[in-house]
């Protein structure tokens, strides 16, 4: 993390820091999320320029098929990728978190939500290419690490976020 860490930091200089927010979502399951609406809301009362995306699971495709297909769908100008986590969707944000960090390897992926912050370890040990997951709500941990990032400083001392170095 931290050879990628600085080399980014020291590529950014002053421009601002990028967030996208994506549900990666199985269409057949018509309930909303409101965690990552909450969490853009804050960001962006910040000044932190926040998107937000929805991404259809199609299940007829693996993973990996599926994650070359959705890839083509993401803005490619981002800083921090941030995806909510549940068991259903795991591999296939793992895809993604993987075709991401192989184009845009200076971007930070996490992700958040209940299924990420109580599996936290598994998360980090199943996918190499997620940086970091929130554990808990995550407007102020997230504005934390966007923060330190902006100021030069090793995000993986901010609380209520797991990485490796933990």
């Amino acid at each position: 993390v931290d050879s990628v860490y600085y080399a980014f930091v020291s590529q950014k200089e002053d421009l601002p820091m990028k967030v996208i927010l994506i549900n990666v979502h199985n269409s057949t399951d018509p309930t909303e999320y409101p965690g990552p609406a909450r969490i853009a809301a804050y960001l962006r009362e910040q000044g932190i320029d926040t998107k937000l995306m929805h991404i259809d699971i199609n299940s007829e495709y693996s993973p990996d098929v599926y994650a070359r297909e959705a890839i083509s769908k993401l803005p490619i100008d981002y800083d921090f990728y941030g995806f909510t986590l549940f068991e259903t969707n795991a591999s296939y944000v793992y895809a993604l978190a993987k075709l991401l960090k192989n184009k845009k390897p200076e971007s930070f992926v996490f992700s958040g939500g209940h299924f990420a912050a109580t599996a936290a370890d598994s998360v980090l040990e199943d996918c190499q290419y997620i940086d970091f997951v929130v554990l808990g709500d995550g407007e102020y941990p997230m504005v934390n690490v966007i923060r330190a990032v902006e100021e030069g400083k090793d995000p993986s001392e901010i609380q209520a976020i797991k990485t490796r170095d933990d």
